[in-house]
């Protein structure tokens, strides 16, 4: 059973009141939105700059290595001549080729 007045104050319109708090709202959420996509685009997948990510099959599934600057240089250079039947040399050379270092040098 309907409550009395129940029908009038759906089909009432919103007030200014609710019109600026569903503005706010949304204007809150598209701000947070657009954080969100900028920080999601800005952060690419690829290695930065002069630095080499490397990951290889390991006993507990798989091992991450991060270097950066010099231990990055250490590593590729570490790596010329290596054993290519292991999978870490060969991740290795090619972590250091898609960022730019010379496997060897």
């Amino acid at each position: 059973m309907p409550l009395q007045g129940q029908w009038e104050r759906q089909q009432t319109q919103l007030g200014s009141r609710e019109k600026r708090t569903v503005a706010i709202v949304g204007a809150v959420l598209a701000l947070a939105l657009a954080v969100v996509l900028f920080f999601s685009v800005a952060k690419s997948d690829s290695a930065g700059a002069g630095c080499v990510n490397v990951t290889v099959p390991s006993t507990m599934g798989a091992a991450s290595m991060h270097a950066c600057g010099d231990r990055a240089r250490r590593l590729c250079a570490s790596q010329a001549g290596g054993d290519q039947s292991d999978p870490f040399v060969r991740a290795a050379e090619a972590a250091c080729r898609k960022a730019g270092f010379t496997v060897g040098n």
